[in-house]
């Protein structure tokens, strides 16, 4: 398992206050991650058994903002025993993917449309 001393960080950008740092401590990131790892881990055991089948043989697919995490994926690989692949550009592979979807509807309405 990765591990973190706890230390505060501060990490660039825009928060809730609009200061320019915001102080997070690294305790809480890997507290977000444990939960992530325990998210993923409950959805293969929900999944059906063709949908466990398509992971088992592709692997798991990061996208989004969770996906830059880092570590995020190494630590979901050892949880799983799965490969992990992480998007290219994560921040857009949801938007691409839907994109894909919407150009291809009539292709795809089977899975989409009950």
């Amino acid at each position: 398992m990765i591990q973190a001393r706890a230390t505060t960080l501060s990490l660039l950008g825009d928060t809730e206050t609009k200061s320019k740092a915001a102080p997070t401590k690294v305790d809480e990131i890997v507290e977000t991650s444990k939960a992530l790892e325990e998210a993923v881990m409950k959805a293969l055991e929900i999944s059906p058994p063709e949908l466990s089948a398509d992971i088992y043989t592709n692997g798991i697919h990061l996208t989004g903002g969770g996906a830059l995490l880092h570590g995020l994926d190494k630590r979901i690989g050892a949880k799983t025993k799965l490969p992990i692949h992480v998007a290219d550009d994560p921040l857009k592979a949801v938007v691409k993917g839907t994109g894909e979807v919407i150009k291809n509807l009539d292709m795809y309405k089977s899975v989409l449309i009950s």
